[in-house]
């Protein structure tokens, strides 16, 4: 009759002396006495992640033992349901495959394995920043295209898959809402060169990248790059208005030019001059007018004595 061989946890100085054929961190046979029918109920409910550590993005499994037969068991993590799910049977130890997403924040995290009756068991871990996101080469920031088809290159890890997302850039109008982005999935090639095309009207925008491994490991994704295609779609600064030109002055007939370097009295406008720009043109005129006047009255006077003398007629007082 065969003894109870329990299937245990791998101890931290067993090395690699205790590691179980099939990779897993438990030890033993496994191994039942037919008349302990009920033995497998005997080991605690426990959930195991091997070395603790988690890099976000990439597979893991959890291991469990201690799970009735025939029951599913699901895996979370921080309670947020993965979507894998076993159903242990034929033996006390299983385990389930997950992966973190990419955006988990690096830190302590806790995953847990849960039955459709409510048993459960839980492993704390140590998640890790994921892998690089691509190198984007063009566009650098500030860059400028054409309109039409723009080309965005990088580079990436040989044959990964490259997630390309092109999006006009928020401006203080939008409030921070883009609109529909252009998504764009691509291969590197065997160096990990990547192009992805897009056909672009004028405007701002912004590209994002990140790539997927030939095994499922996800990097993060990369920080914006923006660049402007054609006039940047009049989202940029309005130019200022080209100063229109100011006429020439026109001469005063006084001999002033209409400037004088900043004496008001003198400058020319819509308003009379109250200075003595004028003056001596004013001056001319008057005397003009009072000579023109006494040559008048003297050659009225002079005909009118004429024409008495001819008459006969004496207009002596």
């Amino acid at each position: 009759m065969n003894s109870l061989t329990d299937r245990l946890p791998c101890p931290e100085n067993g090395a690699q002396s205790c590691t179980d054929p099939d990779g897993s961190p438990w030890y033993g046979s496994g191994e039942i006495n037919a008349l302990d029918a009920v033995a497998w109920t005997r080991f605690d409910r426990s959930a195991l992640v091997a070395g603790g550590t988690v890099q976000a993005g990439r597979a893991f499994s959890v291991y469990g033992v201690g799970f009735p037969w025939g029951i599913d068991v699901s895996l979370s993590v921080d309670g947020v349901d993965t979507g894998a799910v076993v159903m242990p049977f034929g033996k006390e130890q299983f385990h389930l495959d997950g992966r973190l997403p990419a955006e988990t924040k690096p830190g302590a995290h806790t995953v847990t394995l849960t039955n459709n009756i409510g048993q459960a068991a839980t492993a704390n871990i140590l998640v890790t920043a994921p892998i690089a996101a691509p190198e984007v080469t063009w566009p650098q920031a500030g860059d400028h295209a054409e309109p039409g088809r723009v080309t965005v290159s990088g580079r990436a890890v040989a044959l990964a898959g490259v997630h390309v997302v092109v999006a006009e850039a928020a401006t203080t109008a939008d409030a921070g809402v883009n609109a529909v982005p252009i998504i764009l999935d691509v291969a590197a090639d065997s160096q990990g060169r990547f192009l992805a095309d897009a056909d672009l009207v004028a405007g701002r925008y912004e590209v994002r990248v990140s790539q997927t491994l030939t095994d499922g490991t996800e990097s993060g994704v990369g920080e914006p790059t923006g660049f402007v295609v054609g006039d940047g779609g009049g989202t940029g600064p309005t130019p200022e208005p080209s100063p229109t030109p100011t006429a020439a002055p026109t001469p005063d007939p006084g001999g002033e030019s209409g400037l004088d370097g900043g004496d008001a009295s003198k400058r020319g406008g819509a308003l009379a001059s109250t200075g003595i720009g004028g003056a001596p043109a004013a001056i001319v005129g008057v005397l003009l007018l009072l000579a023109g006047g006494l040559v008048s009255a003297i050659v009225g006077q002079r005909r009118l004595a004429r024409r008495d003398r001819c008459s006969g007629l004496d207009r002596t007082p």
